[in-house]
């Protein structure tokens, strides 16, 4: 299993050990790879992106 991506947060999550309960709990055999690959967001996407969705919220 691939994990890749950017994100923006402070928080400080172990996505190997999640996405491996989640692999295990669905029903994949216990031998496995996960790689992790993540980067820290680009601050004017980030910007651009929590701009676009709080314009989203509450639309309707």
């Amino acid at each position: 299993m691939f994990i890749f991506g950017e994100l923006t947060t402070i928080a400080k999550v172990n996505y190997k050990i999640i996405a491996g309960r989640v692999l295990l709990d669905i029903g994949y055999p216990d031998e496995f790879d996960i790689l992790v690959h993540l980067s820290e967001q680009s601050p004017d996407i980030a910007i651009g992106m929590n701009e676009r969705y709080n314009k989203e919220q509450g639309a309707g």
